[in-house]
Parts: C-alpha cells; structure tokens; sequence
C-alpha cells in the first residue's frame, strides 16, 4: 500500500500510505500520528492533497496536537495553490470566525473574504 514508493521519497506515495494508514487500508494497521507524519513530509514536499491533509490533523488534533493556527497555515498555503477543499476550510474559518485574521478589521470584511475564498473554490 504504497509504502516502497513512500520511502523512497516520492511525495504521491507519501500522501497514498499516509491516506492507508490513517483508515487502516491494504492490510495496514491503523495509526494516526504515523498518518500525520507521513503527511507531514509529502506536505513539506509541495503535495497539495497533504498539505489539506496536514492542516485537517492539525484542525481536529488528529494524530497530533491540535493547532488550528497551523492548521490555517497549511490550508492557506495549498489554497493558494488552487487546491479547492482548502478554499473551502479557508473560507469556513473566517465565516466562522475560528482564526483571526489581522487584516480583516471588522466581521463584516471577514465575511466579505470568506465568501470571495468560497467563490474560488
């Protein structure tokens, strides 16, 4: 389950074995933080899919601790790159009002943004 490819540093295995690992796929034990860990590497690596991946765990603690403004971080970088469900988590946030957003001076600019990252998506 994608595991040689992942080893050898290929980033689409690493998400791939991340993605076995996490929901227990291929005859693989299940296991969170190996999941992240896996991720964490294909994210660092430039893998889009990942990097969502990464700033879910981070989002709900999920294999790690949880950290909702490195979560943000990692959403707002793969949605920069055009990777749709970033977008999405981006643009749930500010319309939640789950982050600060330093540049967004009232909730009505927050909105506004949110809706534009929900537009893009």
């Amino acid at each position: 389950c994608f595991a040689n490819g992942a080893k050898l540093g290929c980033r689409s295995s690493m998400g791939a074995y991340a993605q076995c690992l996490m929901y227990g796929e291929g005859g693989i034990k299940s296991d969170s933080t190996a999941a992240f860990n896996w991720w964490l590497l294909a994210a660092e690596k430039g893998d889009l899919n990942s990097m969502r991946s990464v700033g879910s765990c981070l989002y709900r603690g999920i294999g790690c601790s949880p950290n909702v403004t490195a979560a943000m971080s990692w959403f707002k970088k793969s949605a920069a790159q055009g990777h749709t469900d970033s977008m999405v988590w981006v643009g749930a946030a500010l319309s939640e009002q789950i982050v600060a957003d330093s540049s967004c001076s009232d909730t009505e600019e927050r909105q506004e943004r949110a809706v534009r990252w929900f537009e893009k998506a």
